[in-house]
């Protein structure tokens, strides 16, 4: 699977498949045993029993510029949860609309108010993913 593929070499990477930590250590393991396509169980794992890795092991699927990978990090961030809002939210302020347009849509797609607005605060902002971010923060209203 490509996306456990590169999640793996940003990991390792990042050095985290060689860390001494050994609960690092046991959700890699972990993580080797789910299925192909496996994100909701992968977030569901790192919520419940890695929540205090969440920022060091999204970090490097980020930086790997995988633009699959980048998405589904947005849409199954749980942004009412602060500790993933602020990374989605770090994460969002560099995004140039012109190369990291599906990325944005991720974000229009699954962000809250504060997200949206500072979307819509963007002066390259293509007219589909303005429109769609002005159509999502009425909703939401």
């Amino acid at each position: 699977m490509h996306q456990r593929d590169t999640a793996r070499a940003a990991w390792s990477a990042a050095g985290l498949t060689k860390s001494r930590d050994a609960k690092l250590q046991r959700f890699m393991q972990a993580f080797d045993a789910l299925p192909n396509d496996c994100w909701p169980q992968v977030v569901a794992l790192i919520r419940r029993d890695y929540p205090e890795y969440i920022e060091q092991l999204a970090a490097p699927l980020w930086k790997s510029g995988d633009v699959l990978l980048r998405v589904n990090l947005i849409r199954h961030a749980d942004l009412s949860r602060k500790d993933e809002a602020v990374l989605i939210d770090r994460w969002a302020v560099g995004l140039d609309a012109e190369h990291h347009r599906y990325e944005l849509a991720a974000v229009v797609e699954r962000g809250g108010a504060a997200q949206l607005d500072k979307v819509l605060k963007r002066r390259k902002l293509p007219d589909s993913l303005r429109l769609a971010a002005h159509q999502r923060r009425i909703e939401i209203e």
